[in-house]
């Protein structure tokens, strides 16, 4: 009974393995350091048959591509969160047309980024039932108001492969590693992929002095999106993205430092924004902080190291 176990045993993981995946991608433009704060969308739809002789191919795949977003879509909070990245995953599909829904603006501008993954061909060899599913992804930044990355996916399975956790492990980690590659991941010292706390973090205020800790991270990004907030000229006037510019330039020093006037300020008072090590802290400074910072009114002072 024992030796019928462990076959079993054997054969589901050799089934489990029998399915991969593969990404390609670039990145189309630089971000303000490692991705922390995600919402990814799996636009799943159906695929239709030419001819009524097809259908039952079809089915097959509309089957799968279904099968594999339910088991993607459900590990991707667990799977991003263990590589140091808060996310949060919709399964965006009408089951009755096969037709994507329209997700709230809410929705999709929860966090910085937007990940959207959508089937974009499939084919399956009828002499051995093997499947490939192709699939377009990108990275949307809201920050910038632009794509970042764009990539491709391929799903490869034989006929007999078992759909499960693992399946979709890989899938989840094949897009990480990539993304790893440009530098959109989180990394430890050692060049592993990084694994950190999944609290989410508000972004400070002007009345608000946050830094971060151990167990809280938060990306230098955010300082942009504070500036676009709180600059009394609005989200898009060019100190935003002049400070865009600056935090790129700093993207691999430890600590990147603005000291901003308060003619530039909604509530026309001094602030010092310093991130080190992607701890942000944002500090209202005092009249005579900003007299010995010599910080004149309208000036933005920035350095990085």
């Amino acid at each position: 009974m024992s030796k019928i176990c462990i076959l079993l045993v054997l054969f589901f993981v050799f089934m489990s393995g029998c399915s991969n995946t593969r990404v390609i991608g670039q990145k189309t433009a630089n971000i303000a350091g490692p991705i922390r704060e995600i919402v990814v969308v799996l636009e799943s739809k159906n695929f239709r048959a030419i001819d009524k002789s097809e259908q039952p191919y079809i089915n097959t795949l509309n089957s799968t591509t279904r099968k594999v977003f339910a088991v993607v879509h459900k590990r991707i909070p667990e799977v991003f969160t263990q590589n140091g990245i808060k996310a949060k995953a919709y399964l965006n599909v009408d089951e009755s047309s096969g037709v994507p829904k329209t997700l709230s603006p809410m929705q999709l501008k929860e966090f910085p980024y937007l990940l959207t993954i959508t089937p974009s061909n499939a084919n399956i060899r009828k002499r051995d039932g093997n499947t490939n599913i192709d699939m377009a992804a990108h990275i949307y930044d809201h920050l910038q108001g632009k794509v970042v990355w764009r990539g491709s996916i391929t799903y490869s399975e034989s006929s007999y492969a078992i759909i499960n956790d693992k399946t979709a492990d890989v899938f989840i980690d094949r897009i990480l590693s990539r993304l790893r590659d440009v530098g959109f991941v989180p990394l430890k010292p050692d060049g592993t992929l990084r694994v950190s706390a999944t609290d989410s973090v508000k972004a400070p205020n002007l009345t608000t002095s946050y830094e971060a800790s151990a167990n809280n991270e938060m990306p230098c990004s955010k300082a942009v999106l504070w500036v676009k907030e709180n600059n009394k000229w609005g989200s898009n006037a060019p100190i935003v993205q002049s400070v865009q510019k600056q935090l790129d330039s700093g993207i691999g020093k430890s600590k990147v430092v603005w000291e901003i006037g308060r003619g530039v300020t909604k509530d026309g008072k001094d602030y010092r924004i310093e991130c080190i090590n992607d701890n942000l802290n944002i500090k209202e400074l005092t009249a005579e902080e900003a007299d010995k910072r010599k910080i004149k009114d309208t000036s933005v002072k920035f350095w990085s190291k």
